[in-house]
């Protein structure tokens, strides 16, 4: 598996549709149609990775888009991280984190931060595991959604 910088973030568009509904479809309540909250979602997506301000991260084998993260580099943020779900549970989210935080470390940030849905248990996990702490009174709601903000100190080199 290599992780490299995508240049042209079009071809995530579809992962990322495909990604959503997998990691979503059984976290989010019964009374908010996960359609209207992708399509939200896509768009704001799409607004991200074409604004210029993001870089993604893939990790690759054969060819195969595994998984993917989007940074905000400039501010320090995790905006998505995705894997599909038959490469989950192999280290893969790991080293995507990992890469972006060496990322983060070369552009001088010593703070990171990112937001998860309250219910994405799997994720959460997964941060904790990274050293991410959860940040007291940041947390915010999508949709009457909450999401909790985590965050994590790191040494820029």
């Amino acid at each position: 598996m290599i992780i490299r910088e995508l240049q042209n973030s079009d071809k995530l568009i579809d992962l990322y549709d495909r990604c959503f509904i997998e990691a979503h479809q059984k976290i989010i309540p019964s009374y908010i149609s996960i359609n209207t909250l992708k399509t939200k979602a896509i768009e704001n997506f799409k607004n991200t990775v074409h604004s210029g301000d993001a870089k993604v991260f893939v990790a690759e084998k054969n060819n195969q888009i595994l998984g993917f993260i989007v940074l905000k580099p400039k501010n320090g943020e995790i905006v998505s991280l995705y894997v599909i779900p038959e490469q989950q549970r192999r280290g893969i989210a790991s080293a995507l984190v990992s890469r972006a935080l060496a990322e983060f470390s070369l552009l001088g940030i010593e703070k990171v931060f990112l937001s998860v849905f309250e219910l994405n248990h799997p994720a959460i996990a997964l941060y904790q595991k990274l050293g991410f702490k959860e940040e007291q009174n940041a947390n915010r709601q999508v949709l009457n959604i909450n999401l909790i903000q985590f965050t994590k100190e790191i040494k820029s080199r």
